[in-house]
């Protein structure tokens, strides 16, 4: 019996250092207040409300005054169209001037290399949460923050020590739902 009692409390507690798939800091919050985890709840629950169609842009700036916007469309749950759009200060007039721009559809989605791989909100919040969310916290900042409704418009971070251009992960600029037909 005491041979069974102990097997008992080692299985317990195999279980319990088991027990979570997701990193203890998906409870990180941001401004908004909301954790990963309410986050992607809040998010399961609006695509039940308001369909898989939706237009978000992801931004990704350097202090050097580059800067692009990429932008992809949604459709029923599927990547659709990807636009990208990269920026560069022109001095000494110091103003933004576009030096690449495209549009991919259909068949030439994913044929550039610049801009965001192609994927849905749902690619993003997996992602952040098995890429950068499970960051050692002793060497890096994270982020964690979403928009009003409690979509996730940022995820990742930053290596401690790191001077300029350190960011590792998503920004997203805008999020808007496009009504499924």
């Amino acid at each position: 019996m005491k041979y069974f009692n102990f097997l008992f409390v080692i299985l317990l507690v195999t279980l319990w250092a088991c027990d979570e798939d997701t990193p203890e800091s998906t409870s990180i919050k941001g401004d908004s207040g909301i954790t990963y985890d309410e986050s992607f709840s809040r998010w399961e629950n609006l695509k039940l409300k308001n369909g898989t169609s939706y237009v978000y842009s992801v931004t990704s700036e350097s202090w050097t005054g580059y800067r692009s916007v990429t932008t992809l469309t949604v459709t029923d749950g599927t990547v659709s169209q990807r636009s990208y759009q990269a920026f560069s200060m022109n001095n000494p007039e110091n103003e933004e001037v576009v030096y690449e721009e495209w549009t991919e559809t259909g068949d030439s989605l994913g044929s550039h290399t610049a801009g965001v791989p192609l994927f849905t909100i749902d690619d993003l919040y997996e992602t952040c949460v098995k890429d950068y969310l499970v960051v050692d916290e002793s060497n890096n900042s994270l982020y964690f923050d979403t928009d009003a409704s409690g979509v996730i418009s940022l995820c990742g971070y930053t290596p401690d020590n790191c001077a300029d251009d350190c960011y590792v992960g998503i920004n997203i600029q805008a999020f808007s739902w496009v009504k499924d037909e």
